[in-house]
């Protein structure tokens, strides 16, 4: 059973950051042309656009996630870094607007937030009940708020949701009622557990060795098997498992300062990508739905080639802290801190119309 107390549905740091115009010519065709069909125009490029949302003082998201077209989850921080403890809010997105909404228990500060129905919501984060940081989750299952005690005090930044008794915080997994801690292979340093649709699409990502190669272990029929990645040395970010013939991750090298490597297995096969269009670390990263890969710098991966993803006012966006796929669209969401003239207010972007 979850711990702790029920909450009301009504009281329900990471990462800081702060046209063409068409002229119409008429051309004379004689009359013994026969008139050609225009070809139909070419569809138009990706662009990412603000979506108003409620924005506290001095506030900012830290994670995303959307379980399905008209229902999506952004938690977040608000407070001046010179004044803690901050407090934390999350929003809700009904498939018309953003809502805000205080956390449910007094002093939580939500880092993620992940989810695998609108009814298996999950949000981690830290309560500080005296001086110490007490980790837990809480778990909305449609009717009310659960809290779920931390089998650890530490640094969250990502976590993976299957189902209510299926939760994964790197190699500790939820059952519905207990924590258990999978054992980690000799050498490894699990970062990162990313998982999705189809059997056996539950990936451990990290690093091992001396020189910390990037590694990943797949989980098959319940054990854990290495995968062939190709030898790339630097830190496995992010990962994504859109599905068992589909998985992204992003490695950090480093090599020249700030600079990534992107591997990609295709159900048979792992091969590393060509290098994005934008220097830099790749940050966070979330599928695309026909296939592709979206990263928080606005880049995005088709399947073929990187197209940059412009936002408003023809400005990329590099601040973003989290970003999914939106069910059924081939638009997603992405949050973060983004500045327009002299102000910080917009929170939550989407590439794509509304759904």
């Amino acid at each position: 059973m979850h711990s702790g107390a029920q909450l009301s549905k009504s009281d329900a740091f990471h990462r800081w950051a702060v046209g063409l115009g068409v002229t119409a010519v008429v051309l004379a065709i004689p009359a013994t042309t026969a008139a050609q069909a225009a070809p139909p125009p070419p569809p138009s490029p990706p662009h990412w656009r603000f979506v108003t949302s409620p924005s506290p003082a001095y506030g900012v998201l830290l994670s995303v996630t959307a379980p399905a077209k008209n229902a999506a989850w952004a938690v977040g921080l608000a407070g001046r870094v010179t004044t803690k403890p901050f407090t934390g809010y999350f929003l809700t997105w009904n498939g018309r607007s953003w809502q805000q909404h205080r956390v449910p228990v007094a002093g939580f500060q939500p880092a993620v937030v992940a989810s695998s129905s609108p009814s298996d919501v999950w949000m981690f984060g830290a309560t500080s009940p005296t001086s110490a940081d007490q980790d837990e989750a809480l778990h909305w299952n449609g009717h009310h708020w659960l809290r779920v005690r931390m089998p650890f005090v530490g640094y969250l930044d990502s976590a993976l949701v299957l189902g209510p008794r299926d939760v994964w915080i790197y190699n500790y997994h939820w059952n519905g009622s207990t924590w258990t801690k999978d054992a980690v292979p000799r050498g490894f340093t699990w970062l990162e557990t990313v998982g999705g649709r189809g059997r056996n699409n539950i990936w451990a990502i990290g690093l091992t060795g001396k020189r910390q190669h990037a590694a990943a272990y797949r989980q098959v029929y319940g054990s854990w098997r290495r995968a062939s990645l190709p030898r790339t040395v630097g830190s496995t970010d992010f990962g994504v498992a859109e599905s068992p013939d589909n998985v992204y991750i992003s490695v950090a090298t480093h090599a020249d300062g700030l600079s990534n490597v992107v591997l990609h297995w295709n159900g048979s096969r792992w091969r590393r990508l060509p290098a994005p269009p934008i220097p830099g670390l790749l940050g966070p990263v979330g599928a695309a739905n026909d296939g592709g890969l979206w990263d928080s710098q606005a880049d995005l991966w088709n399947g073929h080639k990187w197209q940059d993803v412009y936002g408003p006012g023809g400005v990329i966006p590099t601040s973003g802290n989290a970003i999914v796929p939106i069910p059924g669209t081939r638009s997603a969401w992405m949050v973060g801190n983004w500045c327009t003239s002299a102000k910080c207010r917009f929170h939550v972007m989407i590439n794509g119309r509304l759904p």
